[in-house]
């Protein structure tokens, strides 16, 4: 589990723009947490909905694995102009491979089909099931 201040931060740390010990200001947490909201929207559009509410405000959690994976290594590569970073060959791959796993999971989630037997279940009351 993760915090977006926190994923902010790493993104920041990925793209080397602080050091290990270092945190983000106020102001550029904020900055760097509305450059997320807006790459979420911008995923959502583009059939990589997280199915998070936005927008999202430092102190939400996100809990999953790979969205974290995915959000960290993106993020770093969309703030890097801000910063006047340059993203290393590295970093853009690992963005790009983390969000096409992203991708390929959530599409096999809503491709799931559910047995018929399950399907009638839920809609029995319990006593008939028993």
């Amino acid at each position: 589990m993760a915090t977006v201040t926190s994923l902010a931060t790493r993104a920041a740390k990925r793209l080397g723009v602080l050091d290990p010990h270092e945190s983000l200001t106020a102001e550029e947490g904020n900055d760097v947490i509305e450059s997320l909201n807006d790459m979420l929207a911008e995923w959502a559009e583009q059939d990589c909905d997280l199915s998070l509410t936005l927008p999202l405000s430092g102190s939400d959690t996100i809990t999953d694995r790979l969205q974290i994976s995915a959000i960290v290594s993106n993020l770093a590569t969309r703030i890097a102009p801000d910063y006047g970073a340059t993203v290393s060959a590295e970093l853009y791959s690992q963005a790009y491979s983390s969000k096409s796993t992203l991708q390929d999971s959530l599409e096999t989630m809503a491709g799931a089909t559910f047995d018929d037997a399950l399907l009638d279940a839920s809609k029995r009351k319990a006593s008939e099931i028993i």
